[in-house]
């Protein structure tokens, strides 16, 4: 056997911590104790999404090569913990010349005086391997070494260095604390969902983390779809009297924006938009009209808000119960008064002066909504593509419903036809359907869970409402003074929706059905209707729950990351409720009054209203014939 060199040791255990560093999750585990400090199995296995075997076999094998080294620890139980050990791996050309050398390499810095009373250099990884073990982060060990250096000098004692180090800690911690402190302090003062939940109800943000349901807003009480009264703003005004023409009337629809924007977020809609602002347009020339509309669509455009502008072809059911001018008014000169159904040639040319304009102008943030009252409306009206058209005509639609595009349908049964109007989304929670029907062995078993968890989420819809009303939501209502000399309150807080989304009943089929059916609009059916009839058990209580389906792609995928890990067996989740067949998915608007829509790039319109649809949407390269 030939003798072992001086270099072979060194060369030994580089190649011994080289195989044990042989694949990316190794070198993600070491980053993670460097990065964080010292960790048990568990917290590994979870913070990286491994098994916990394939963790321990990992940590064994770069404990045995000396880069890593555990130690029993006492908190609550007795468990093991890992950090890194301080080691070096260089195999740079002159590193490796410098293997035989035994000659140490002088470095620059300080001389200590140790507990013994000796001179020697001051190395700063043997200084920091004690802290290390003691499961230091590196970064905090680095910084405090940068600390001592500035305040070190030559012939310091090593208690000195140590006492500088502990202060460093000491006041990094107190930085924390403070810090800490201040966000919670400031935190107590913040009126938003999320802290009223976390002092009153935390098992539902539990809930929200866990990946059980998604509560869509968490920030301040701010409507999340708002749907503007155009007819409100024609008849009171906004500061004491009436527009005179389209221009001054178009004008206070946009300061009306402006002052609603506090108690909305970015997504509004205008419904019934050519009707409504049709009999102020009457006394205007064509001319006259056009450049009004202009200016209000690029002056929208350059707000940071999405709108959905409704346009009727036909005659509204709901407009038998209103006038264009108010009430008492129109009660005095009965005889005289034009109905809105009079102002039908107006609206269909402002519809198509306003088409005319979208289609020069193709603004980024506008897109129309298309209500058809009316089997024999003009089709050739409508746009190549990227727009909804709404279908009126299904005995299931109630007199009214206006659309915050894909988002939102405000029905016409909560208080009559106002209320389809004025009013917006308070909030929006998202059952996670795949996780719950995996929980359940069979149908039964589903819908006992399905119950509870709809109780569980009616009751977080009430808290918060109860926290959004009572509380600070009256007062961000928006006053305007009116033309009958008394002020009118435009936004309807009381009247907006709390919405309950279901996500992935697709995959929900799948798993009760074993896969068996792709499909099955007779199970879906089921659920919703069961959803439905929860739901009308609270229709006398004083706030609007609606159901709806869940279209945010990002939602999706947030409940399937965390449920991959529970090992789901679902591809993936799909947001919205998507099915080949066109006619059954059109079926299962009727079960959803909070809002569910088709979508298609190619677009059939005749074989469209064959079915039983609410809302569809034509998007890009479409083609109607």
């Amino acid at each position: 056997m030939a003798p072992m060199t001086n270099y072979d040791m060194p060369l030994n255990d580089i190649v011994k911590k080289i195989k044990a560093l042989d694949n990316k999750t190794k070198l993600e585990i070491l980053m993670l104790l460097i990065k964080e400090g010292s960790k048990s199995i568990t917290d590994i296995s979870k913070e990286l999404r491994i098994n916990f075997s394939t963790a321990h076999k990992y940590l064994e094998q770069l404990e045995n090569a000396d880069i890593v080294k555990s130690k029993q620890v006492v908190k609550d139980r007795v468990k093991r913990v890992f950090f890194v050990k301080d080691f070096s791996i260089d195999l740079s050309p002159r590193s490796i010349n410098d293997f035989n050398q035994s000659k140490p390499k002088q470095e620059t810095g300080f001389n200590i005086i140790t507990e013994s009373g000796k001179l020697e250099f001051f190395d700063t990884k043997k200084f920091s391997k004690t802290y290390v073990e003691k499961g230091i982060p590196s970064d905090i060990i680095e910084d405090g070494l940068e600390y001592i250096d500035k305040r070190a000098y030559d012939g310091i004692t090593i208690l000195e260095l140590k006492e500088l180090f502990s202060d460093f800690i000491a006041n990094r911690i107190t930085i924390l604390k403070d810090a800490v402190r201040t966000i919670s302090e400031g935190l107590i003062q913040e009126k938003t969902y999320s802290k009223i939940l976390l002092l009153y109800h935390n098992n539902y943000l539990e809930s929200h983390m866990n990946g059980d349901l998604f509560i869509t807003n968490l920030s301040k009480p701010k409507l999340l779809n708002f749907m503007h009264d155009l007819r409100g703003i024609s008849i009171h005004g906004i500061n004491g009297s009436t527009a005179k023409n389209i221009s001054e009337y178009l004008n206070q629809v946009e300061q009306v924006i402006n002052s609603t924007s506090k108690i909305s977020y970015s997504t509004q809609a205008f419904d019934s938009f050519n009707y409504f602002v049709a009999p102020i347009a009457s006394k205007n020339t064509t001319q006259d009209i056009k450049k009004a509309l202009n200016t209000f669509i690029k002056n929208l455009e350059k707000t940071n808000t999405t709108f959905y502008i409704g346009l009727d072809l036909g005659i509204p059911k709901f407009f038998n119960e209103i006038t264009p001018i108010y009430e008492e008014e129109y009660i005095k000169e009965k005889g005289t008064v034009k109905k809105y159904e009079d102002y039908q040639i107006d609206s269909i040319a402002l519809t198509k002066l306003f088409l005319d304009i979208l289609n020069k102008e193709k603004p980024q943030n506008i897109t129309p909504v298309f209500k058809v009252w009316d089997k024999k409306f003009d089709s050739s009206i409508l746009p190549s593509k990227n727009y909804f058209i709404a279908n009126m005509l299904p005995d299931w639609q109630t007199k009214n419903a206006s659309y915050v595009g894909n988002l939102n349908r405000f029905d016409y049964l909560w208080k009559r036809w106002m209320r389809t109007v004025r009013v917006g989304e308070v909030q929006n929670i998202v059952l996670n359907l795949p996780r719950l029907t995996a929980k359940a062995k069979n149908e039964k078993n589903f819908f006992e869970l399905l119950d509870k968890k709809l109780d569980y989420i009616l009751d977080c819809h009430f808290d918060i409402a109860e926290f959004a009303i009572g509380s600070f939501m009256r007062k961000n209502e928006t006053n305007f003074e009116s033309i009958q000399n008394r002020k009118w309150s435009y936004a309807q807080i009381d009247d907006s929706t709390y919405s309950i989304s279901i996500l992935g009943l697709n995959e929900c089929i799948k798993i009760l059905t074993d896969n068996k059916m792709q499909e099955d609009i007779g199970f879906a059916e089921k659920i919703l209707k069961f959803c439905n009839n929860k739901i009308k058990t609270f229709s006398d209580a004083a706030i609007r729950i609606v159901l709806k389906e869940e279209q945010n792609p990002l939602i999706a995928r947030r409940f399937y990351t965390i449920d991959s890990d529970k090992k789901i067996n679902v591809k993936s989740y799909t947001s919205g409720i998507l099915c080949d067949d066109m006619a059954a998915s059109a079926s299962l608007h009727k079960y959803l009054n909070g809002g569910h829509c088709i979508y298609s790039k190619k677009l059939n319109l005749k074989e469209l209203f064959k079915t039983n649809f609410g809302l569809a949407y034509i998007g890009q390269n479409s083609s109607i014939s």
